[in-house]
């Protein structure tokens, strides 16, 4: 399923503001750089033609996270939770308007007598550009940015440990 993905990044402004040290440089120069995210809070809600619907919440702090997800069907919810273990989670922005993104993190599941992970590394980039003055929204110039994905690389090993016995797969995307 291949697919461009348009999105606009809420902390372009804080990026912004921690790099601004110098008069001197230009937007670009400002923005260019390595950045490390070191937290992130994310809750999306799907719902399907059916009715069903999910909603999943992510919160990532340092090193360490969680994931709650909660499906609702026919008016009862199933309620899963994961840990997360956080190896990597960086953007390198360009000044030429490219970027790259490497999102490295291990989910987990404990349940009675064993556990299961999956460790995904993704690797994106794009280009990125400013978005320009907005009266109606109160926006100056190079307060927001937009980023464009061209390619997205995934690779999960999955393992499932049960009574001191794992098992392990491996699966990788492209897009």
């Amino acid at each position: 399923k291949k697919m461009k993905r348009l999105f606009i990044l809420g902390f372009s402004a804080a990026l912004l503001a921690g790099g601004v040290s110098s008069c001197k440089k230009t937007s670009k120069g400002k923005m260019a750089n390595e950045w490390t995210v070191s937290t992130m809070t994310t809750e999306s809600t799907n719902v399907s033609a059916s009715g069903n619907k999910t909603v999943t919440s992510i919160k990532l702090d340092g090193t360490t996270g969680t994931k709650k997800t909660v499906f609702t069907t026919s008016g009862t919810d199933t309620e899963t939770n994961k840990t997360a273990a956080v190896t990597e989670m960086s953007y390198t922005i360009e000044k030429d308007g490219t970027w790259k993104s490497v999102n490295d993190i291990t989910w987990t599941t404990s349940f009675t007598g064993g556990s299961s992970s999956d460790a995904t590394k993704t690797t994106t980039s794009g280009t990125w550009s400013f978005l320009s003055k907005n009266k109606s929204g109160d926006f100056k110039k190079n307060e927001r940015v937009v980023f464009n994905t061209l390619a997205e690389d995934a690779t999960t090993v999955s393992s499932t440990t049960i009574s001191g016995s794992t098992s392990s797969s491996e699966s990788s995307e492209k897009e």
